[in-house]
């Protein structure tokens, strides 16, 4: 959506807010649902996997309290921003939960986000040939142990069915 608003307008970058918190969250939420190499499109200093259209995360390095800070001393009102099916529970969805445990290790062990976030850093996507045709991220399927997991299970599930039908 980003990427599109931008091309309409001519525009070569998109600068977000995303501050330590929310990307820490974004790195983890990544991890718990499997996105293998393409976990640092999303969490890294510049998302370029569009030519066109690169998106910039600048204020990545600040904390959430420095960002409210701010917004009081100048006198900026927030706008609330919330996240799709934030509304229905923690245990709604692994997205949920892991922001939850996020927003937990936060208010108790502030320097936990901290490094977490920091080893965003050091995440960086594998550079290769061949590409995601929506979203354009490198593709890792090369002694991928998820999809010998799904090969494996589908050969099982053949020789199931064979050994059954007989």
């Amino acid at each position: 959506c980003l990427r599109q608003v931008a091309l309409l307008l001519a525009c070569g970058f998109v600068f977000v807010p995303d501050i330590c918190i929310n990307i820490a969250k974004r790195l983890m939420q990544a991890v718990a649902l499997g996105r293998g190499s393409s976990v640092a499109d999303g969490v890294s200093f510049c998302d370029d996997r569009d030519e066109q259209v690169k998106i910039l995360r600048p204020l990545k390095d600040l904390s959430e309290l420095e960002v409210e800070n701010y917004n009081k001393f100048n006198s900026i009102d927030s706008i609330p921003t919330s996240s799709y099916g934030a509304d229905a529970g923690n245990f709604a969805s692994i997205q949920n939960l892991t922001s939850s445990f996020i927003n937990g290790i936060q208010e108790n062990f502030s320097s936990t986000v901290s490094t977490v976030f920091r080893a965003c850093g050091k995440v960086a996507p594998k550079k290769s040939e061949a590409r995601c045709q929506l979203c354009q991220s490198s593709l890792d399927y090369e002694n991928s142990n998820t999809l010998f997991a799904i090969e494996f299970s589908r050969v099982l599930d053949v020789s199931w069915k064979i050994q059954w039908s007989m």
